[in-house]
């Protein structure tokens, strides 16, 4: 996959509508194609042209403090580090200056840790203690511009950064996301979308218990504790998140969470015409979540009820049920699902006009 490629969808921006309470005994991922930190660290400035916004809403969703235990914790960058043999100049810290870019105010305190490094292992380590609240796995070269994998290295050891992580970083990484802390996994490119199975390692160090049977060029698996939240131009995977809590339901331990809330009110017309269509949004929800979300919208009158099913919340155009009497007060319960697994009831109330 490479930054060229267009996807069909964007994330999401409505972290702060997803906070849920509770305590977290694993943790929340993404794992996308989008390689955000070479398109912002080109294009400064958070928005969203450049998927600055993709790494602040991933970041600050995946460290939420109230699912996350370490949220005091600094962010791990697995990335080339300033002065580094694969970064001399100092050009090659994407995600280091996305961070930069994503957070105008100032971004969350972060360590860089180089699998080029003699430290690597020393840093990455810290996982295992609560020591960092997520870690940011960089982008693979082969994305057009990226970091890790560099292009320069021999052909014989073509994922040289790559087999570093997954021989060294992958027990941390996994040990700290059962324990709760998040997991952002960039874009692998040539090295992630099996076009060569012998060099497709880039995801190999995402923590086996958290994708079950496992992914295959970003498609979850059967089992599979990832929901695909967006797909490219050709139908395939493009982002993917989990969200998942203790279980003594799952061989692993560990399921999926579903979360529920009150979204909040939906405003109607003080009283509507029983044979004209009538339309309304939802605001908070409208241009956060777009064609990502699908529902039911339930009229309710005394005992009565008709529900209609719909695909996109932009906006509903409805008649009223025949059963709803002249100038008699309803009620509108209305179940938004979006594909982060996170469902929403919002309510309402009009009247038929006389």
């Amino acid at each position: 996959m490479t930054h060229r490629r267009r996807a069909l969808g964007l994330l999401v921006s409505a972290v702060a509508l997803l906070a849920m309470t509770g305590t977290a005994s694993a943790g929340r991922a993404f794992v996308t194609g989008h390689d955000q930190d070479f398109h912002c660290s080109s294009n400064p400035g958070p928005t969203p042209a450049n998927q600055c916004h993709f790494i602040k809403t991933e970041l600050d969703l995946v460290r939420d403090p109230t699912v996350n235990p370490f949220a005091s914790q600094p962010v791990l960058v697995i990335d080339h580090a300033a002065g580094g043999p694969k970064n001399a100049s100092g050009n090659s810290d994407e995600v280091i200056n996305s961070l930069k870019f994503a957070y105008p105010g100032g971004p969350p305190p972060f360590k860089v840790a180089d699998p080029q490094d003699p430290s690597f292992g020393s840093i990455v380590s810290g996982l295992n203690s609560g020591g960092f609240s997520a870690v940011i796995i960089a982008s693979d070269s082969t994305c057009g511009g990226c970091d890790l994998n560099d292009p320069d290295t021999s052909s014989t050891n073509p994922t040289p950064d790559s087999n570093i992580i997954n021989s060294v970083a992958a027990g941390p990484i996994a040990t700290a996301f059962s324990a709760g802390a998040g997991v952002i996994a960039l874009a692998g490119a040539q090295h992630g979308d099996s076009s060569n199975p012998a060099t497709s390692v880039y995801y190999n160090f995402l923590p086996p218990s958290a994708l079950a049977t496992g992914i295959a060029v970003l498609e979850p698996g059967r089992g599979s504790a990832f929901d695909v939240v967006e797909r490219d131009n050709a139908g395939k995977a493009e982002t993917m998140f989990a969200d998942l809590r203790r279980c003594t339901t799952s061989p692993t331990g560990l399921c999926r969470v579903t979360h529920t809330g009150t979204g909040g009110k939906v405003k109607l017309p003080k009283c509507i015409k029983p044979k004209k269509k009538f339309a309304f949004t939802i605001p908070t929800f409208a241009p956060k979540f777009g064609t990502l979300a699908s529902g039911k919208l339930t009229f309710v009158f005394k005992k009565k009820k008709r529900t209609f099913s719909f695909g996109s919340i932009k906006a509903l155009k409805l008649k009223l049920p025949a059963f709803i009497k002249k100038g008699k007060p309803f009620r509108v319960t209305f179940k938004l699902t979006s594909r982060l697994s996170f469902t929403f009831t919002f309510s309402g109330k009009s009247k038929r006009c006389k």
